[in-house]
């Protein structure tokens, strides 16, 4: 991407992501590219998606699927006016 970046990186979210398995917040476009540069600079890594664009706060665990999913939408009403805020990366974890 060209971005010099290191860490720690400052890492702000813009609301959640649109996807109904969880809560998942939105990492802003800027920093998006910010993380995706140094995902970039790891050697060896399999090829393929490395998007770097959200932040897993609530997932389903052996939960009922439909109480999950009317637990998730109430969450995301009740909180959809918020300032997310930022959290200071100071490492990098993969999942692959």
């Amino acid at each position: 991407t060209g971005v010099d970046v290191r860490l720690p990186l400052n890492i702000d979210f813009d609301g959640w992501m649109a996807w109904e398995a969880g809560c998942y917040l939105s990492v802003e476009q800027s920093c998006r590219r910010k993380l995706e540069s140094l995902v970039d600079k790891i050697v060896g890594l399999p090829q393929g998606s490395r998007k770097c664009d959200h932040l897993s706060l609530y997932r389903s665990r052996k939960y009922p699927w439909h109480e999950f999913c009317a637990a998730v939408k109430m969450i995301k009403v009740e909180t959809n006016n918020q300032d997310w805020g930022s959290v200071e990366g100071v490492s990098i974890r993969l999942k692959i």
